[in-house]
């Protein structure tokens, strides 16, 4: 074997194995979340939806995402001891989802003999990705003084294979987020995992 070969083989697998935890990393969203600290948790027993959310606004009709972002997120609330109703909850859930384009420039190889006989940019690779970067936010709101008492925010690439498995995705989107949250119903202490 050559050491041009080797050498090459090498930069494939580097590639390869990069391209692979790309792609592992993208099949969970990036979570993080925030909570007001002078709310009183242990008063929260209930909740709802907020009536103004996207696709939701005055319509005789809930579209298919907001389905799944309240039956998952219920589920949610209610593996924390809340308990749904209509009637004057404790707590509602807002969403919103954002989308925005974005591009990635990778790069890799450039060893110094192709830098040196090349200039600064021979022997390299670039891979120029563009894509899309979705963002669903879900507000706690303290029905009462009508402020967001917690936030979880996912983030993650939106393609068309995730959009056409929504039914799926939903839940693992809405777990990773909610696995943010510190409290159960009628209990200010913050919970550890």
């Amino acid at each position: 074997m050559s050491a041009t070969w080797i050498a090459r083989s090498r930069i494939m697998l580097t590639a390869l194995g990069f391209a692979v935890l790309l792609s592992a990393c993208e099949s969970t969203p990036r979570t993080r979340s925030d909570y007001d600290p002078t709310a009183d948790f242990s008063a929260y027993k209930t909740f709802g939806f907020a009536a103004d959310q996207p696709g939701n606004t005055g319509e005789r009709y809930t579209s298919l995402i907001m389905q799944h972002l309240r039956a998952t997120s219920r589920v949610e609330m209610e593996k924390r001891g809340y308990v749904y109703t209509d009637d004057n909850p404790d707590l509602l859930l807002d969403f919103q989802l954002l989308t925005q384009e974005k591009v990635r420039v990778d790069s890799w190889g450039g060893s110094p003999y192709w830098r040196g006989r090349y200039g600064a940019w021979g022997g390299y690779d670039v891979d120029v990705r563009q894509y899309t970067e979705g963002t669903l936010l879900v507000d706690l709101v303290d029905a009462r003084r009508k402020q967001v008492v917690w936030q979880g925010v996912a983030q993650g690439t939106v393609t068309e294979a995730k959009l056409k498995k929504i039914d799926e995705r939903a839940p693992v989107v809405m777990a990773a987020i909610f696995s943010e949250y510190p409290f159960r119903a009628g209990d200010g202490r913050r919970q550890t995992e």
